[in-house]
C-alpha cells in the first residue's frame, strides 16, 4: 500500500469507517456503498484505486467466521468485474426461483473441520505390511 493512498483513504474516512476497515479487511479503504445483499453483506466501489482493487466486500460475518459461500453469485461476478451492472437488492433476485433452490439456507465449507468429507477403502490392500517373527532365543 502506497503511502500517498493511505493518507488520502485516511483523510476521506471518519474514524468509525477507518476501524472497520482495518478490522475487516486489514486495510484501510474508501469508497462508495453501492448495495448490500440479502445476508447484509456491503459492497463498495471507489473508481480511484487500481483495476482489481476497485470493488471490494465487507462481510455481515463477524471477523475470522466469514465464509465465500455467502457472497451471492450475482454479487460474485459484480466484484470480479463479469458483469457490470449492479445486482438487485435483497431477495429480488429470487422472486421466480424454482421451488428446489432453497436460498435461505446457506451451508459453509466444512474443509479442514471434523465435518469434512473423507474418503473409505472397501477393497482389500493388494499388499500387507511387514510384520516381524519373534522368536525365541536358545
Amino acid at each position: 500500500m502506497s503511502f500517498v493512498r493511505f493518507v488520502n483513504n485516511l483523510v476521506r474516512s471518519t474514524p468509525r469507517e477507518i476501524w472497520n476497515s482495518f478490522r475487516k479487511l486489514d486495510d484501510i479503504k474508501y469508497g462508495t456503498i453501492i448495495g448490500i445483499d440479502q445476508f447484509g453483506n456491503k459492497y463498495y466501489e471507489n473508481r480511484e484505486e487500481l483495476y482489481g482493487r476497485d470493488r471490494w466486500v465487507v462481510t455481515a460475518a463477524p471477523r475470522g467466521e466469514t465464509d465465500a459461500n455467502k457472497i451471492p453469485p450475482l454479487w460474485h461476478a459484480w466484484l470480479h468485474h463479469t458483469i457490470d451492472e449492479v445486482p438487485p437488492q435483497g431477495d429480488k433476485i429470487y422472486e421466480n426461483k424454482p421451488k428446489w433452490w432453497d436460498t435461505s439456507k446457506n451451508n459453509f465449507n466444512p474443509t479442514g473441520t471434523p465435518m469434512a468429507f473423507k474418503t473409505y477403502n472397501t477393497t482389500q490392500p493388494k499388499f500387507s505390511s511387514w510384520e516381524p517373527k519373534v522368536t525365541a532365543r536358545n
